[in-house]
């Protein structure tokens, strides 16, 4: 150890610089971690992999959940059970639409939020095997609901255990990632919503020409088969080490990273430990308050608002995509094709991002993606402004294809980069909170959404069609002007060392070629 990495490491921890062994082993440790490549930390650490994968499946879920009401509305059995007729026709009213939509935002607010404590008291592993119990016996809710009203409370508690899901697995995932994996394991957690909505639109294209009320109940009851594989697995997962570690049981912790795949277990745990510790001296605590103290703030800042820029910047479209595609001409079965179509681009970026987060920087997959997501909101409400709109069929294709144009690009760059640098950015005493709050703040941007779309889509009501795309065009610009100025380059750093930068206030362009023994620097 140099003498600056000495005076460092006693300017940022005087305690544990008394054990100047600990420090060697778990700086060194880290400095090793960084060299492996991709295929080699694969090679190193399958069952880490595996268990990230396989914890992966409660987002499928979501998202398979996600997809499913929005896609209802252009379903023919399902109108004629819960709509009304308008101008001879059934349809599902911007009021229901909205409301429905709110149910599952709604409860995810309630869920994220609740879910830390008792994750951190009892464990990831019995708290999700309680969350997959509870998410069975939901789901008879919304298979059996006889009306809007029962599906609405369904949708709701569904969304208790889908905000748990969205907390707790990418907070897993990155306390059981060695470094050179943990930007594909958490991208992974984007692309598992896309499997899931690929899934939901398999399935609704799968029942939606049957004429009962199997068109939406089969879709419905797929999801029990999720829970069963899930529960069964839940068995087996290894606990996370970090919770162990923090709770006091470290022969715990060394069992679990044996079985993630580590072999020097003393030193990862030494190396968990002095990060728990470092973050004491930074006096970083585990409450909701301690996210908007001092400089955990603006961790929680930049967390939140990655979650909430997609849905201002017309991710919403996707979701409404089927009802947009039939309000553009489309017939029913073009239409679901088309969903259907949409999810299988989106799911192929997915495979495409691993390539784009192993090569490139957070931030500038980041600003340019969401420039690009700019221009193609604009353009699509350009066409919609044609005079000869109505009669050319023309622009509703092409304003379809800009469409799945939009979701390679997001599916592909800026929805893995949010749960990549969610987990990089918040503190790791602060990890599942953090989460918790930035889903929260999504939900809530979700509902405002879910509450305008219905209405500014819907022929009653503002009859928008594809000029929504100037609305949230506007909203991508604001977002990117604040992604310029506040989104940090955090890709390569442990999560020790993101901590130095933040405690020391180091500036956003300063990210990605900081020393952190270099004090002055920041200066």
């Amino acid at each position: 150890m140099t003498n600056m990495e000495r005076d460092v490491e006693q300017s940022i921890d005087i305690d544990l610089v008394k054990d100047e062994t600990i420090i060697i082993s778990t700086k060194e440790a880290a400095e090793q971690e960084k060299k492996y490549g991709i295929i080699e930390s694969f090679r190193r650490y399958p069952m880490a992999t595996f268990w990230s994968l396989f914890l992966g499946m409660t987002i499928i879920m979501a998202g398979y959940d996600g997809q499913l009401v929005p896609s209802f509305y252009g379903v023919g059995a399902f109108v004629n059970k819960y709509g009304s007729e308008f101008e001879g026709q059934m349809e599902i009213t911007a009021a229901w639409q909205s409301g429905l939509g709110m149910g599952n935002p709604i409860g995810q607010v309630v869920g994220t939020l609740a879910i830390p404590w008792p994750s951190e008291v009892f464990g990831r592993k019995k708290v999700l095997f309680a969350c997959l119990i509870l998410l069975s016996a939901t789901n008879f809710i919304q298979f059996f609901a006889p009306n809007l009203p029962t599906l609405c409370a369904g949708e709701v508690l569904a969304g208790l255990i889908w905000g748990a899901f969205i907390s707790l697995a990418p907070t897993y995932v990155s306390e059981i990632s060695p470094l050179p994996l943990r930007g594909i394991l958490e991208a992974y957690m984007n692309m598992a919503f896309v499997i899931g909505q690929f899934v939901a639109a398999g399935a609704i294209e799968g029942f939606s020409r049957r004429t009962d009320k199997w068109a939406y109940r089969a879709p419905f009851a797929l999801q029990w088969l999720w829970c069963v594989l899930l529960l069964v697995g839940m068995f087996f997962i290894p606990e996370s080490p970090w919770y162990l570690v923090r709770r006091g049981r470290h022969e715990d912790a060394k069992r679990s990273l044996e079985r993630l795949g580590w072999s020097d277990v003393d030193t990862v745990v030494q190396s968990i430990d002095q990060t728990d510790r470092l973050e004491q001296e930074f006096l970083i605590k585990s409450s909701y308050v301690d996210c908007y103290r001092g400089t955990n703030l603006r961790r929680t800042e930049i967390c939140s608002m990655l979650y909430v820029i997609p849905m201002l910047s017309g991710l919403m479209m996707i979701a409404y995509s089927l009802y947009f595609f039939e309000l553009a001409g489309m017939s029913q079965n073009t239409a679901v094709k088309m969903t259907l179509g949409n999810n299988a681009i989106g799911l192929f970026a997915g495979f495409c991002s691993y390539v784009a987060v192993s090569l490139a920087g957070r931030r500038t997959i980041y600003l340019t993606s969401l420039f690009a997501l700019m221009i193609l909101m604009f353009v699509i409400g350009g066409l919609d402004c044609a005079p000869t709109y109505d009669e050319n069929a023309s622009f509703s294709w092409a304003q379809a294809s800009l469409l799945d144009v939009y979701t390679f690009i997001y599916q592909m760059t800026t929805g893995p980069m949010t749960f990549v640098v969610l987990s990089e950015v918040s503190a790791t005493k602060l990890r599942s909170r953090t989460i918790a709050v930035a889903t929260a703040s999504q939900a809530l941007i979700s509902i405002a959404v879910t509450i305008a779309v219905p209405y500014m889509f819907n022929p009653e009501n503002g009859n928008m069609r594809g000029k929504i795309g100037f609305v949230f065009g506007g909203l991508a610009f604001l977002c990117l002007t604040w992604s310029y100025f506040r989104l940090p380059e955090t890709k390569g750093r442990t999560f020790r060392e993101l901590d130095i930068m933040f405690e020391r206030k180091v500036a956003t362009r300063q990210f990605r070629s900081y020393n952190i023994y270099d004090y002055h620097s920041s200066s």
